[in-house]
């Protein structure tokens, strides 16, 4: 690695000798300053110094050096891409360039020399005459291929949450893949464990002031480096939060890593922002957040009118139990097999809580949220095909719902009601039903929610031999990648708790012991 160290300490004085040339008009310069755009004051002095021999020798090494490994691995998928864009071309009668794996290597490692010095405040320094610690740059490309220092910290920041668990604050919850916390501004620094904030994307100056007085759930992946990834508009490249490798968006990915805890506490949960904080020294986009404050009720108003986010999160549980406990065992199920039964109805769940919290009661969107619910249920409980879906879903629903027979009867007519106007929904267009607003918030949000918790309960006590009946199917046909087999499996146990409300029973007594909300929910609703 001595080339590197050569090439780094000669562009580092380049940097420093063309500044010279602007020290007439340098001013200092704010962090956030420090961007694409060609009016900021920078701009210029970084393009000029990135058009230098200086800049293309580190480049050099840095491919041929540090990247050399990750380079080879994603110019391979490149050319897989290319090569097939190139033959839908052909058919298409249209033509596409071929793919230049030397030139595609260089433009890459140009990007990514520009996004270290860029990331590591180094550019920022420089410009406001601040000491460079060399060694510490030296160090962190010399560990990387090693280390392969891709780490992905996704942050759930609650806005002003407070924690209450029969009035008392509860200050840390631990979670299976993080922790629900408070944070000091040191803490949270190394948190993100970033040298600055210099290339903060928009964030603004004091987040590290605001977010530290606010609850934030961490979780971590490691991620190998994805090169050069995003949409590029004009000379300014976007690069949207959860791009993998092959520029395709990976919207699903987030819904599960919420999913969980919407389960948990349910439209109760103040979500106030999402921060993404990839460790890559190379990363195009390194700090990515997305605002969800107005997809979420308000509790409160200020003295200027102003509406205001929930401020409390209910059922939590003693020592954050709950959400442990339900955050455990959507994952067990969800990794039951290739098949992923909790996915799908979780993501429409998810959606339409998020969807309903932005829909006024006029809004056309109340008819896909309503498709959305009923989607989920009928996902969830019939995984062995699209026979008799309306009765199935119906019964099964209604069965795992309750132990109660009149109740029971109760939940099956609303359910099939409700599957009418889905029809009319997803047939027609449109639907005469004057109180969609009001089946949505009163009955379907919370019955599935419910109906998640307890068939998750149902699968878990199955799994762990917590059931007994000479009609339970043989654990492994659960336990296996074969969908068709998994699926009837499911489909056995739904059908037996329609015939055995001891097992309902013993969903009901799980449920107590996890101290779980609303153990016997009550269709008070009639449609």
């Amino acid at each position: 690695m001595i080339n590197i160290e050569s090439n780094l300490k000669d562009y580092l004085e380049k940097c420093r000798l063309i500044l010279e040339s602007y020290s007439t008009h340098v001013q200092s310069i704010e962090p956030l300053k420090l961007a694409y755009s060609s009016s900021s004051p920078i701009y210029n002095f970084i393009k000029e110094a990135e058009s230098s021999t200086e800049f293309d020798n580190f480049t050099v090494q840095l491919q041929s050096e540090i990247l050399k490994k990750d380079l080879n691995r994603l110019s391979s998928k490149q050319q897989k891409l290319i090569e097939k864009s190139q033959k839908e071309a052909t058919n298409a009668n249209r033509a596409i360039k071929p793919f230049n794996k030397v030139e595609w290597c260089q433009t890459i490692s140009r990007h990514a020399a520009h996004r270290f010095f860029v990331n590591n405040g180094t550019y920022y320094k420089i410009w406001n005459k601040q000491r460079i610690d060399k060694s510490e740059l030296l160090e962190e490309l010399i560990q990387y291929p090693e280390q392969n220092k891709s780490e992905f910290l996704k942050l759930f920041v609650f806005d002003g949450v407070v924690l209450y668990d029969e009035n008392q604050r509860v200050e840390h919850i631990s979670v299976p893949n993080g922790k629900i916390g408070v944070y000091t501004d040191s803490e949270f620094e190394n948190l993100l464990r970033l040298p600055q904030l210099s290339f903060a994307n928009g964030l603004k100056r004091d987040i590290v002031k605001n977010l530290s007085i606010w609850h934030i759930l961490t979780t971590n992946t490691i991620e190998p480096y994805r090169g050069r990834s995003g949409a590029w508009f004009g000379s300014l490249m976007l690069s949207p939060f959860g791009w993998n490798e092959n520029e395709v968006a990976q919207w699903e990915n987030d819904l599960e890593k919420i999913a969980p805890i919407f389960l948990c506490v349910g439209s109760d949960l103040n979500l106030a922002e999402i921060i993404e904080v990839r460790t890559n020294i190379f990363e195009t986009s390194p700090v990515i957040r997305r605002e969800i404050n107005g997809y979420l009720p308000h509790d409160r108003i200020d003295e200027e009118g102003d509406f205001h986010p929930r401020s409390n999160l209910i059922r939590i549980g003693k020592n954050g139990i709950i959400l442990q406990n339900i955050y455990k065992i959507w994952s067990e199920i969800n990794k039951l097999s290739k098949v992923k039964f909790l996915t799908y109805p979780t993501q429409n769940y998810i959606r339409a809580v998020l969807n309903r919290h932005k829909a006024s009661v006029y809004d056309q969107s109340l008819m896909h949220i309503f498709v959305l619910l009923i989607s989920a249920i009928e996902s969830l409980l019939t995984p062995d095909g699209n026979q008799e879906l309306l009765y199935k879903t119906s019964i099964r629903s209604a069965s795992l719902i309750s132990d109660d027979p009149p109740e029971r009867f109760k939940h099956f007519t609303t359910i099939r009601e409700c599957y009418k106007t889905r029809s009319s929904i997803v047939h027609e267009g449109h639907t005469n039903n004057k109180k969609l607003d009001q089946i949505i918030d009163i009955y379907l949000l919370p019955f599935v929610q419910y109906l998640l918790i307890r068939y998750m309960i149902l699968l878990y006590l199955f799994l762990n031999q917590e059931l007994h009946s000479s009609m339970l199917p043989p654990l492994d046909q659960l336990q296996t990648n074969d969908k068709s087999k998994a699926s009837k499996a499911i489909a056995q146990i739904l059908d037996i708790i329609i015939l055995n409300t001891n097992i309902v029973t013993k969903i009901e007594e799980k449920l107590q012991e996890w101290d779980m909300p609303n153990i016997r929910w009550e269709n008070r609703f009639s449609v």
